[in-house]
């Protein structure tokens, strides 16, 4: 790759708020690389700690162009890069992580190679707050492997065609934070993109990550997607919300008529389906008399009652079987759906948002079902016999391949045609929904009522 010419190939910015104690490592990670046809953009972001100082230092560098403005916040501040960079590809990198020697001269190489693709990212290391590597973090091989492409590349440290991006429009500033998500919504269906499994940059993880806002992250994710289906006039689902319910006459554990904070269990759970536009009835299915009888009195006609036969409700009983004979119920009334969600009432904090999310997961990314669920890479283990043996002997190498999913949350939605399948005929191409923790909390327990309670209270405060 020639680097005589004047103008960089690279525009690689740096974006810092409050990381003194990081950006000098950040900085000198780029100046350092093995390729140097590049320009290095360092925006300040109206840090208050001493980070002016040490970019002051870099000022007379010819590489480096320094911007230093009033807090503006990330999506903005990637727009203001944008509009200053002159590099036929651009880069972004957060302060606080820092690139391998040869990362620029790797992924430059892909793009040049690949004219086609539009974008290539790596795989990285995951270091903690004091530089030691915790583990190395593998993506599938995008090139060799058919994937579903339903997690994003990383947001930072994403190598793109300039020209591309601008002609996208940038980043969107109608969110508020960017993981990468927006920008990988335009392009994963209709253009190429690359990756390389191979680490070439160090990403810290510590308190004040914008990752570690779970919250704040998948809704904004959850936002991006419904603009992406409005704007591209994906087809709209018709979608029925089926929520079983035994009743304490079938199974003790059931508690519909549990208060958490003001309303009942079997409120939460309707109020935020009933919350849902694309969520066009709500079916109760339930043998309980009792709450039938409430349920009319509270919502009267806004949803749908079915009486279950007390068989069909048994502990043990299948919930295909459960589902199969609500849609059943359905066809009885002349009520044809897309897709049936199942809500299940344990799950008081999952909002009407993720009920969203999930109808717009499967409009996006074609899928037979999506399932809500919590990431959780704790260590694992079995037993062999002869004592516990982890499930990956080897925890510093995480491949996507390991990522654990624990379902949580009480969403799972799928098409009307699967209900009718045996298990033994299904091969569905499942989609999953990542959800935050509160969303993800269950009542079971009487301690779990107690934090239950608790959490109503803090939310009424808020």
């Amino acid at each position: 790759m020639d680097s005589s010419n004047n103008k960089p190939l690279i525009s690689l910015y740096l974006v810092n708020y409050n990381y003194g104690k990081y950006i000098e490592e950040s900085i000198r990670s780029v100046l350092n690389q093995s390729y140097q046809n590049f320009e290095l953009i360092i925006i300040d972001d109206g840090s208050e700690d001493n980070s002016y100082e040490i970019i002051q230092q870099y000022k007379s560098n010819s590489k480096v162009l320094t911007i230093f403005q009033k807090n503006k916040g990330l999506v903005r501040t990637n727009n203001v890069a944008l509009s200053v960079a002159r590099g036929k590809y651009i880069m972004r990198l957060d302060a606080d992580d820092y690139l391998d020697p040869k990362a620029l001269e790797k992924m430059c190489e892909k793009l040049e190679q690949e004219t086609d693709a539009v974008l290539v990212f790596p795989d990285y290391f995951i270091i903690d707050e004091h530089g030691e590597i915790v583990h190395q973090y593998q993506r599938f091989d995008f090139k060799s492997e058919e994937l579903l492409l339903e997690k994003p590349a990383h947001g930072a440290v994403t190598m793109i065609r300039t020209d591309f991006l601008r002609s996208v429009g940038g980043y969107d500033e109608d969110f508020s934070c960017q993981d990468g998500y927006d920008l990988w919504l335009k392009v994963f269906k209709n253009h190429k993109v690359l990756n390389i499994s191979e680490p070439l940059f160090y990403y810290r993880q510590h308190g004040s990550n914008l990752t570690k806002n779970q919250r704040h992250l998948y809704h904004t994710r959850a936002e991006m997607m419904s603009k992406y289906v409005d704007q591209n006039e994906i087809e709209e689902l018709q979608v029925c919300a089926i929520i079983p319910v035994r009743g304490s006459a079938v199974d003790p554990r059931s508690k519909p008529f549990l208060k958490v904070g003001e309303k009942t269990l079997i409120e939460w759970t309707i109020d935020e389906a009933l919350s849902a536009p694309q969520i066009k009835n709500v079916l109760v299915t339930t043998p309980d008399d009792s709450l039938i009888n409430f349920l009319q009195e509270r919502y009267q006609d806004k949803i749908l009652y079915h009486k279950r036969e007390v068989s069909k409700a048994k502990i043990n009983s299948d919930i295909m079987s459960t589902l199969k004979d609500a849609n059943e119920y359905l066809m009885q009334l002349n009520k044809n759906f897309d897709a049936l969600m199942l809500l299940y009432i344990e799950y008081p904090f999952r909002c009407q948002r993720y009920i969203e999310k999930a109808i717009n997961h499967m409009r996006i990314y074609e899928v037979d079902a999506v399932e809500s669920v919590i990431e959780d890479n704790s260590i694992f283990y079995k037993h062999d016999g002869k004592g516990l043996k982890p499930l990956n002997p080897d925890s510093y190498l995480r491949l996507e391949r390991d990522d654990i999913f624990k379902r949580s949350g009480g969403i799972h939605l799928l098409k009307p045609s699967i209900v009718s399948k045996s298990k033994s005929s299904l091969d569905l191409k499942t989609g999953h929904i990542v959800i935050d923790e509160e969303a993800s909390f269950q009542v079971r327990t009487q301690l779990d009522i107690k934090l239950a309670n608790f959490l109503a209270a803090e939310r009424e405060k808020q």
